[in-house]
């Protein structure tokens, strides 16, 4: 487990805490990785790229999972993670504007194919990639 805590650049803080199971070979160079963590932002404030300020609440929070899996030094099946959660951001302490973020994204190593899905603050994301083995 881990619970780790922050200062943002310009005040208030994150915190991310969670856990991590798995097993591992070191003989046959084979890992399997499940994580899961909340992301929590409390008056996160950082400078936005004009020079104003963002300040992030959660509203709750983010979740994450995740899953990795190596057998023989190879990924083998599906390797996935999720960020889902509500946050609000303020800019240079204005109104605090609701953003819900659902990402999903996936790696499929027998097509050598990334595809990330989802939304974040009503922007749609759906994009997927392939590459030559």
């Amino acid at each position: 487990t881990f619970d780790v805590t922050k200062q943002c650049p310009k005040g208030g803080s994150v915190q991310l805490k969670g856990g991590i199971n798995g097993t591992g070979d070191r003989a046959t160079h084979s890992l399997t990785v499940d994580a899961t963590a909340t992301r929590i932002d409390t008056g996160c404030a950082f400078e936005a790229k004009d020079g104003g300020t963002i300040t992030v609440n959660g509203n709750p929070n983010i979740a994450y999972t995740g899953h990795l899996n190596i057998v023989n030094g190879a990924f083998v099946g599906l390797q996935t993670q999720s960020h889902e959660g509500h946050i609000t951001l303020a800019r240079n302490g204005g109104a605090a504007v609701p953003c819900d973020i659902k990402v999903m994204s996936s790696f499929d190593p027998a097509t050598h194919t990334v595809t990330v899905t989802g939304n974040v603050c009503e922007h749609i994301i759906n994009v997927t990639r392939t590459r030559g083995g």
